[in-house]
């Protein structure tokens, strides 16, 4: 409950200006839901110590929005929770989105907790940094939580202009000892900051999209509270070792970017970073070759390959550095909309791999079926991912959509 309780005093002021806006509009809870209640297994594949082996947790996301206002507004609501049987660290509900939108002649306003994504390659998304990262969910870094904001985009036949003003912050939160994905050192949850202003502190971003021919690209910049916190080693209240996130502060210029050439797929992210007084630069750079058709079949198979670099190199505190990651996406065009994914990334230092299986399925108009797996191998001492050695795992997870 106390996550929950959290969420709701975070968002805080975006209720508020929800129920004000549902006073205005007055005939809005008569309209659209849609959504999805789901089970999930999660079974590792190695044993520690007294840690269970199988996680089981049911999850629930819904989703709500209403048009008025003769569609120029729309009022959209997204929370998401889960409970887990094992392992308590998983309980947490959120709003992942609960926003005001309105639609100008070229231009959009959202107020509220909102969801954006920046980025273009498949194994890193280093230049998505509005959202916080929801560490519960996932390994990947692909599912966030929702992010207080006002947004504004002008748009124009020279592109579009995204503005943002980012008020509050939200912490990234951690597995604690006892739970399986969780550092051998538990982590603290008295935060500290660069800024005085703590998680008030007032972020500003700006991005630009736009397309020439073939080329799809972004510029962002960004300016406020990093996402991913630094974790330094501290003696707690009781003498015991414990790890303590430190949130800096950022300036974050990023590109990215996507050139469709037939068959192929060409992809970008780049970041130049000033944090802590240190400048630094990294890069995620990919190609992603389809066949189509395969052998006569209507199955088709993209053959993808990125490659890693961080200036700072073994300083870095990114776990993707000088890495490569080679995959395989295999699509059955099917009706029930069927994916097979699996990837290798390897460290070309260490040799540190991990590998990685996802696979998603439809059965009928309301039931899917996904299968995700990570197994990490020859991980050395000195690898960020050390501590998650012995916590290869498989989850399979059925939803009921509605």
């Amino acid at each position: 409950m106390q996550r929950l309780r959290l969420a709701v005093h975070t968002l805080a002021p975006t209720l508020s200006l929800a129920a004000g806006l549902f006073c205005v509009t007055g005939d809005v809870l008569a309209d659209e839901w849609r959504g999805n209640v789901g089970a999930q297994l999660r079974y590792f594949q190695h044993d520690i110590d007294d840690l269970e082996q199988h996680n089981l947790s049911t999850s629930g996301q819904a989703e709500w929005f209403k048009d008025f206002n003769q569609g120029n507004d729309r009022l959209v609501l997204s929370a998401f929770g889960r409970l887990d049987s094992q392992d308590s660290e998983r309980n947490h509900v959120d709003l992942r989105e609960l926003y005001w939108l309105h639609l100008g002649s070229n231009w959009e306003l959202k107020v509220g907790a909102i969801k954006t994504f920046w980025g273009v390659t498949e194994s890193q998304h280093l230049v998505d940094i509005i959202n916080q990262t929801d560490s519960y969910e996932g390994l990947d870094g692909e599912d966030k939580l929702g992010q207080p904001a006002v947004q504004f985009n002008w748009i124009n036949d020279w592109g579009t202009l995204e503005m943002y003003w980012l008020p509050y912050f939200r912490e990234r939160e951690f597995y604690q000892p006892g739970s399986r994905l969780a550092f051998p050192i538990g982590v603290s949850d008295e935060a500290q900051y660069e800024s005085g202003a703590e998680e008030t502190h007032q972020d500003l971003a700006l991005h630009y999209v736009h397309y020439i021919g073939p080329l799809d690209f972004g510029i962002g910049y960004f300016d406020g509270t990093a996402r991913e916190p630094i974790l330094n080693p501290q003696a707690s209240p009781d003498g015991s070792l414990e790890l303590v996130p430190y949130y800096s502060q950022l300036q974050q210029l990023s590109l990215e970017a996507q050139a469709t050439l037939g068959a192929w797929l060409w992809k970008l992210e780049a970041v130049s970073r000033k944090q802590l007084d240190e400048h630094y630069s990294a890069s995620v750079f990919g190609v992603e070759y389809t066949l189509y058709g395969l052998m006569d079949t209507p199955f088709d198979l993209g053959l993808i390959s990125e490659y890693h670099f961080d200036d700072r190199g073994d300083n870095a505190t990114n776990a993707l550095n000088h890495d490569l990651m080679l995959g395989a996406r295999f699509t059955l065009n099917d009706a029930d909309s069927s994916e097979l994914l699996v990837g290798m990334i390897i460290d070309e230092q260490s040799e540190a791999k991990v590998f990685s299986v996802e696979a998603s399925r439809r059965f009928g108009q309301h039931w899917t079926l996904d299968v995700e797996g990570r197994w990490f191998s020859d991980q050395q001492p000195q690898e960020a991912l050390y501590a998650m050695k012995d916590n290869d795992y498989v989850e399979l997870t059925v939803q009921y959509h509605f």
